[in-house]
């Protein structure tokens, strides 16, 4: 409101009507109305007038009650709603806002995640996570992860090659400390109730990441050694061999599964008959030593454990054992989805 002010100040100053709407550039009338305005006011209400006038505008689509229900939600379990999940994710909220009725009419179509983050932006709860950062203490780090990157432009390539990255991991049912939205300035920390006794290892998932397609393959068993991981391998083998892979890139960590020397004489001795047979070969290819940001499998884990397990128990391993298989599966279908639609991908 500077040019009312400027309105009243030039009149205040003896300037004419004409002057000032020539000088400020309005018609002659309208400075005339607002001076008069001014001056017919009460001085206690006159000042008002120079505060900008209210705009109504279009009325929001979701107003306060949509985002304080979106807030209620957050505050409680998933699977109160029947989502198989111990965090909250956006398109869950999305589907529980539409079910409960939250979100009606014609508001509901175009109700989304971004929506929904949105918001929550809005509100103050934003997603927190905390992150541990190390740093790999390999010598011939450079050299090998250079390796890792020339084999994987080589598989682009060339279709006769597969390049999957391999490692196991730990399932229990034992409750995790897992991010989630809050308020910014919160601990990053989820409080969790720790179970008074901590359930034992339930099985090992040993998983194969197609570096190319994100697909995971599963074999699972009761302990980590050698033994399944060469089954593990002999499986993967089967499986390309059958598609016509030419041959299979296995990228892994230094464990000590990884290096016994049975496994490496069992390797040696299967390439050696595969070139006489004709069969696929085996090509073994190790990454620098703590450098788990090098394999992709290592995050799928974690969410893996995170949407699983989160902030619950688990304690019978065959539930915790279709819910992991379940998760996968929804992965892999989302996967499916985003490569015939890339557009669909957010």
């Amino acid at each position: 409101m500077a040019r009312w002010a400027t309105i009243l100040l030039l009149s205040h100053q003896g300037r004419s009507v004409q002057e000032i709407a020539a000088g400020i550039g309005l018609h002659v009338q309208t400075v005339r109305k607002r001076i008069r305005a001014f001056n017919q006011a009460d001085r206690r209400t006159r000042w008002d007038l120079l505060r900008p006038p209210h705009r109504s505008g279009r009325p929001p689509v979701y107003g306060p009650a949509v985002q304080q229900g979106l807030v209620d939600l957050l505050k409680q379990s998933p699977e109160t709603y029947g989502i198989d999940s111990a965090v909250w994710r956006l398109h869950d909220l999305v589907a529980v806002a539409l079910r409960t009725g939250l979100v009606t009419g014609k508001a509901a179509k175009t109700f989304n995640a971004e929506t929904v983050r949105r918001l929550l932006r809005k509100a103050g709860y934003v997603y927190l996570s905390a992150k541990w950062w190390i740093t790999s203490d390999d010598p011939h780090y450079a050299h090998k992860k250079a390796r890792r990157d020339r084999i994987l432009e080589w598989a682009k390539h060339d279709p006769s090659i597969m390049v999957v990255f391999q490692d196991e991991s730990w399932f229990s049912g034992n409750p995790k400390a897992v991010g989630g939205y809050g308020v910014p300035g919160e601990s990053q920390a989820r409080a969790v109730s720790k179970p008074a006794h901590k359930f034992k290892g339930a099985w090992v998932l040993y998983g194969a990441y197609e570096a190319l397609t994100g697909q995971v393959h599963r074999y699972y068993a009761p302990r980590c050694n050698q033994t399944h991981v060469r089954c593990q391998l002999e499986t993967l083998l089967a499986r390309y061999q059958a598609a016509g892979k030419r041959v299979l890139v296995v990228i892994w960590d230094n464990a000590s599964w990884h290096t016994a020397k049975a496994l490496r004489r069992w390797y040696y001795r299967y390439n050696q008959r595969a070139k006489r047979e004709g069969w696929i070969r085996l090509l073994i290819v190790y990454l620098p030593s703590r450098s788990p940001w090098l394999n992709p499998i290592e995050p799928v884990f974690g969410q893996a454990k995170r949407h699983v397990v989160g902030g619950r128990a688990v304690p019978e391993p065959r539930e915790l054992k279709r819910k992991t298989e379940r998760y996968f599966k929804q992965r892999a279908k989302r996967l499916q989805r985003e490569k015939a639609n890339p557009c669909s991908k957010t």
